[in-house]
């Protein structure tokens, strides 16, 4: 009789296993970098109510303030405003302004910022620039930046974005269509005016 019970005693501690592992997976994809969550009415590249060419410079450093960053302006670079992360959980940003107006933004040093998060919220690129690994979304106003060299076996979704930038002006047209998780090779292949490397 004793064995008949060990069978559904089994059953139900693999359930609650499986149901731990469930929860656990949750809570892990809640904590998906929150640098590219959809503001309704601030989609990139506008970004945390900042909105390249229409923002003024003082109002966007208000927002930074108000989000405990510190900015950090040279007497070299009068039209950059660095601010460093403030905590290990967020980015570090840069923005530049001319005539007060800020016209670019970039976020960089985003933990756990991977290239499937970019394209989850931003759809298929515009564009790849092979020689920089730098994917163009947003009528290529948005580019993520990889960590990546040219020698590595496969494009992934896991790939660590380098830097995040949004500007008031598309990149130019140095780039080739998105073909999806190639090798990088393949990508500088069709880019005539880039070396290719033996790897």
């Amino acid at each position: 009789m004793s064995r008949l019970l060990i069978v559904p005693a089994a059953l139900v501690l693999l359930c609650l296993l499986l149901i731990g592992g469930s929860m656990t997976l949750g809570a892990a994809l809640e904590d998906a970098p929150t640098v590219l969550q959809h503001h309704p009415q601030c989609a990139l590249p506008c970004w945390r109510g900042i909105n390249p060419g229409r923002t003024h410079i003082d109002p966007a450093n208000q927002i930074m303030l108000n989000m405990s960053y510190n900015a950090e302006n040279t007497m070299i670079n009068r039209t950059r405003l660095s601010y460093p992360a403030p905590d290990a959980a967020r980015c570090a940003v840069q923005i530049e302004h001319r005539e007060a107006i800020v016209t670019e933004m970039r976020l960089y040093q985003c933990p756990g910022l991977r290239l499937g998060d970019v394209l989850l919220a931003l759809g298929r690129p515009d564009g790849v620039q092979p020689g920089n690994m730098i994917f163009y979304f947003q009528g290529s106003r948005v580019w993520a930046k990889l960590h990546v060299n040219g020698c590595a076996p496969r494009l992934s979704p896991f790939l660590p974005v380098q830097e995040l930038r949004m500007s008031i002006a598309s990149a130019g047209d140095s780039r080739v269509s998105w073909q999806g998780f190639l090798r990088p090779r393949e990508y500088v292949r069709q880019f005539p005016e880039t070396l290719l490397l033996t790897c």
